[in-house]
């Protein structure tokens, strides 16, 4: 007490007191007695004060979450007002810190009568902070929008109606609106449903929604919202309109139907049946079937994934189906695996669907593995997804029988179960993880394959693990390196010729897989540095950046890491980067050259003068006379001065902007 009363005390010292006293009051307020009301208003003056209302802001978010509900009501109209009025502030995290704490408030405290009053002057400085330029602040809103309404449906209902559906309508609109911002969107809608205010009933919304859904030229991903958001005010619905609805929409996707109409019927149906049980509605399955033999691809797609989803709200009824339809109709059976890989996708995400899956797992897998060995490119990816997600369900199983069949004759197969691991992995430790480590070795030991798919799809999982997992790959890396570095070479043997009348072309099929080597070099260097052999890394990086267009650019990027991450070691190779990039930065398009390669030469010296730029930041260069020398000759002086320079002042404000920021 004795500290937060003082007013001209250290900064540091002011916000730890108001910290500590938001942790004190939430911890021990039922004991304070009188002095409960002396210290909040205390900190209600701190709000007021710019200097530490940010840090106030957090005490009572503390405050308002503690299960001693401690009794606000002195001070619950002064707090719920000035948070109201940091929402108009430029300060972000004051914006952020206050949202987060009238969220606590509401769901603590929105049954009191003091604070339900004050709802509308939230809600009228909630409405402009929702637009896809901040969705982070959006989701917030939004989330805080749908628990006013929860709180106190009649008096804040038609307020939302007013001030937040209009916005949120902007935002559903958006290319740019997912994840938690759409989550609380979806929950917005549904709370205005269930709150029954009868000018923001069912129907108006279900317009409103349909729409926005229909607009002339309207976004994939704004019509997949759309269709969550409707499903949302569905699901949300007496069963009676739920039904009406999933009915309409049925008959919607009819022969006779115009195909926009279809499109969005269908994806609307897989949004509702994803989580209510449809399985009543006999002609449904029938008629999404039919959607499949449309001329129109993106119905057919519409129709895979409303069957898939349909089927993870009634597992029972229509996995089966979906199962017997894949062997006995191969005509459908790419759109039918879509269709599986929707229920596996969606059921390996929750413990629920996991035990649901397990059921049916010994009819799926045998299923799954006689289709790795598809001629289509397509069904192969979804088939090697599906046995990833698989593998999340029962590792016991599924990691033992894709170590089988590494050893398949089938090439398709091996690259199929290798592209497989990209899938089983997840930012969450998981079971399959400690079965996958001690396999690895084999899995990446197809960079041996005779196969160049293999090879390629191999080096493609690897990255990934590299990228998100790296401990399943880390101890694999001093027998596997030699081998992406192999790959990494160029090979005349993979360059032919092909006779197009009146010229001749080269095409090299091995472009691709030694993109995939040096992509996945580039990030072990992030994410397992001290696993590798730098100066043979080195020396393999000289051959990227003599090599093709594509590969130079990544080799350049590469070079910018090694100069931040293994400066000394570089700086003891240096000599073998020099003629290469010399080569690059002489580099002459033909005369008589079209626009896009002449722009393409330009950026590659660009590229090539950002790897030197970075190299020039490494400690103790001077020391090293032939760099010198290049510089002086082949960079600061002549044409490549200007771009020289110019690069090295944007690397410089670059910088200078970092520090700025972090100061």
């Amino acid at each position: 007490m004795e500290k937060l009363k003082i007013q001209d005390i250290d900064q540091e010292v002011k916000e730890s007191a108001i910290t500590c006293m938001g942790l004190v009051v939430a911890n021990f307020g039922d004991e304070l007695g009188g002095e409960l009301n002396v210290v909040l208003k205390m900190l209600v003056d701190r709000l007021s004060n710019e200097i530490t209302r940010l840090t106030a802001v957090k005490a009572f978010e503390t405050i308002a979450a503690s299960p001693l509900h401690i009794d606000l009501s002195p001070v619950l109209p002064d707090v719920v007002k000035d948070l109201a009025s940091f929402l108009r502030k430029a300060n972000r995290q004051l914006k952020q810190s206050s949202l987060s704490t009238l969220g606590v408030i509401v769901k603590n405290y929105g049954n009191d009568k003091k604070a339900v009053e004050l709802f509308d002057t939230v809600l009228q400085e909630l409405a402009p902070l929702i637009s896809d330029a901040d969705l982070h602040l959006s989701n917030l809103a939004l989330m805080l929008s749908a628990n006013m309404i929860q709180a106190s449906a009649s008096s804040t209902a038609p307020a939302v109606g007013a001030q937040i559906v209009p916005k949120a309508l902007d935002l559903l609109r958006s290319t740019l609106l997912q994840g938690q911002a759409l989550e609380s969107l979806l929950s917005l809608f549904g709370a205005l449903v269930q709150s029954n205010n009868k000018n923001l009933g069912f129907d108006f919304l279900l317009q409103k929604l349909m729409a926005v859904a229909e607009s002339k030229d309207v976004n994939k991903s704004v019509l997949l919202n759309s269709a969550k958001a409707v499903a949302a005010l569905v699901n949300a619905s007496p069963a009676d309109v739920r039904n009406k609805t999933v009915g309409n929409f049925i008959s919607n996707i009819d022969a006779q139907s115009p195909d926009a109409s279809k499109h969005l019927a269908l994806y609307c149906l897989g949004e509702i049946g994803r989580k209510t049980d449809l399985s009543a509605q006999g002609q449904l399955q029938t008629s999404i079937l039919a959607c499949f033999d449309s001329s129109n691809e993106e119905i057919r797609q519409a129709a895979s994934f409303a069957l898939g989803n349909i089927a993870v709200g009634s597992l029972e009824k229509y996995l089966p189906q979906i199962l017997e339809e894949i062997k006995k109709n191969p005509k459908i059976k790419y759109l039918l695996m879509h269709s599986l890989r929707e229920i596996i996708v969606r059921q390996s995400a929750s413990q629920e669907g996991v035990v649901a899956l397990k059921k049916y797992q010994d009819t799926v897998l045998p299923l799954l593995f006689e289709n790795c060995e598809s001629a289509e490119e397509g069904t192969r990816n979804v088939v090697a997804e599906c046995l990833g997600k698989l593998s999340l369900v029962s590792p016991q199983q599924l990691v033992p029988a894709l170590v089988q069949r590494i050893e398949s004759s089938s090439a398709f197969t091996r690259a199929t179960v290798v592209t497989s691991l990209k899938f089983s992995v997840v930012d969450r430790s998981s079971e399959v993880d400690t079965l996958l480590v001690p396999e690895m070795p084999k899995f990446l030991n197809l960079l041996n394959d005779k196969d160049l798919n293999v090879r390629k799809n191999t080096l493609l999982s690897m990255n990934y693990a590299a990228h998100n997992k790296p401990i399943l790959i880390r101890d694999s890396l001093p027998s596997t390196l030699p081998l992406v570095f192999a790959e990494s070479k160029l090979k005349p043997e993979l360059i032919r010729e092909v006779d197009l009348g009146p010229f001749k072309h080269k095409v090299d099929d091995g472009l691709e897989i030694r993109k995939a080597a040096y992509e996945t070099m580039y990030t072990l260097l992030d994410t397992c540095l001290d696993r590798i052999d730098i100066p043979a890394f080195i020396n393999n990086l000289v051959d990227g950046l003599k090599d093709h267009y594509d590969i130079k650019m990544l080799s350049h990027l590469t070079l910018i890491r090694l100069s931040q991450v293994a400066p000394s070691v570089l700086l003891d190779n240096l000599h073998l980067i020099i003629e290469p990039l010399r080569a690059t930065l002489g580099t002459k398009v033909k005369e008589g050259a079209v626009k896009q390669e002449v722009d393409r030469n330009d950026e590659l010296i660009r590229s090539a003068l950002r790897a030197i730029v970075a190299v020039s930041h490494v400690p103790n260069l001077e020391s090293n006379a032939k760099w010198e020398e290049f510089m002086r000759t082949g960079v600061r002086q002549g044409e490549l001065a200007e771009k020289y320079a110019a690069i090295k002042a944007e690397g410089e404000h670059a910088e200078s902007s970092v520090d700025a920021m972090e100061v």
